[in-house]
């Protein structure tokens, strides 16, 4: 039966198209269907087998770091791993970043760009008050920051706190570019007609 689904497939693309899709529709499901769909799990034969090399993606030295860096180096790591997380969705980047910012959570005050920061590796585990709680020091210490009010706004439409979302995308007004300015509240309000329905 299958067979016969394959031979009807390439024909229809073959009848469309020309020979060279024919051959390559025929390829392609061939390797599709005769593929196994589970495979057994991956036992390594020895305890000292490399089941995966992890790429350091940064071209500093976080070792070094830790034990002598100022802050604008830590900030920049921090960035720079942040961003790594975001793009490869691996979370372990996250948590160098935290890492490295955990010597300035200790200092008082704790400066606004670590709280930020921090509020954002938070987010992204999904640990929403302790980043609401980071955001709003920042917030009280810097009423004009931008990222703070914007990433502010996010987690409070991501908990259901409609009022104070479009409470941090009124205070970007004049603060962000005007895109963002109206795009915060209409998503926002976008996204409560969505779920009243």
């Amino acid at each position: 039966m299958i067979g016969f689904f394959k031979i009807m497939m390439c024909y229809r693309l073959a009848v469309r198209k020309d020979r060279n899709t024919f051959w390559l529709a025929w390829l392609l499901i061939t390797v599709g269907v005769s593929s196994p769909a589970y495979s057994e799990p991956f036992i390594p034969p020895q305890d000292e087998h490399v089941l995966e090399r992890v790429v350091r993606g940064t071209r500093f030295n976080q070792g070094a770091l830790l034990k002598t860096a100022k802050l604008e180096e830590a900030i920049a790591l921090a960035r720079e791993y942040i961003e790594l997380s975001r793009h490869s969705g691996d979370p372990r980047f996250n948590g160098r970043a935290e890492a490295l910012l955990a010597p300035w959570s200790e200092q008082r005050p704790v400066p606004s760009v670590v709280l930020l920061l921090r509020a954002t590796v938070r987010q992204h585990r999904h640990d929403f008050d302790a980043a609401l709680e980071d955001l709003e020091r920042v917030i009280a210490m810097e009423p004009r920051n931008a990222q703070a009010l914007l990433t502010h706004a996010t987690i409070n439409q991501v908990v259901g706190d409609y009022t104070a979302a479009r409470s941090s995308c009124l205070r970007l007004h004049g603060i962000a570019s005007d895109l963002t300015t109206v795009a915060c509240p209409w998503r926002n309000a976008n996204y409560l007609l969505n779920t009243e329905t």
